[in-house]
């Protein structure tokens, strides 16, 4: 394919476009790299027009991986460079993790152009600290995990409230499509 250029319609996303013109909504991170796009969410309605790059090889990998590969994302939310200043691509199971971690630290309702996207934490916010806290929490923190598709199970998730503190500590292990190994999540979270 040619490199073209696309008339931005309201409805577009980085992933519904790379499915569009590529065949695999992996590859929207080309795109995004091709326009300056820092934020796979952003509004494309700020564009007119976006350009679709050429893609002649297999930059992304195998398709069939059910991992995916994606763009690293540091600390601080923002893109993860390399030593050479440039995006640093990440997959399998460490893009796994990454995503359900962007997932659980995302309130429900904080990405606008996704909403079923994030965790309902403050939903529980008036039971913090006690047993039915920690029980609608892990079935909160299950329901997320199980809605990646990368995902086919989730078991021994367990959700701690560090003593004097508004830290929610929570651990699962996750099993990825495909079989394998449960890979372990663990990772601190404030409550609101």
């Amino acid at each position: 394919m040619a490199a073209t250029w696309h008339t931005v319609l309201q409805s577009d996303t980085l992933r519904g476009l790379a499915v569009r013109y590529y065949g695999d909504h992996k590859r929207w991170v080309e795109i995004a790299k091709a326009n300056g796009i820092v934020n796979e969410y952003d509004d494309l309605s700020a564009y007119n027009t976006l350009l679709i790059p050429d893609l002649t090889d297999d930059a992304l990998g195998d398709p069939g991986d059910p991992f995916y590969v994606d763009v690293a994302v540091g600390v601080d939310g923002g893109l993860a460079l390399d030593a050479r200043g440039e995006v640093r691509p990440v997959g399998g199971p460490e893009n796994l993790m990454a995503g359900l971690l962007r997932a659980l630290t995302t309130d429900l309702g904080d990405l606008l152009p996704h909403p079923g996207y994030g965790i309902a934490l403050s939903r529980y916010i008036g039971f913090a600290g006690t047993p039915l806290f920690h029980r609608f929490l892990a079935l909160e923190v299950r329901r997320v995990i199980l809605r990646d598709p990368r995902v086919a199970d989730v078991k021994n998730i367990r959700v701690r409230q560090k003593p004097g503190t508004r830290h929610i500590e929570i651990a699962a292990e996750v099993l990825p499509i495909g079989g394998g190994a449960f890979i372990r999540l663990l990772f601190d979270r404030e409550a609101a």
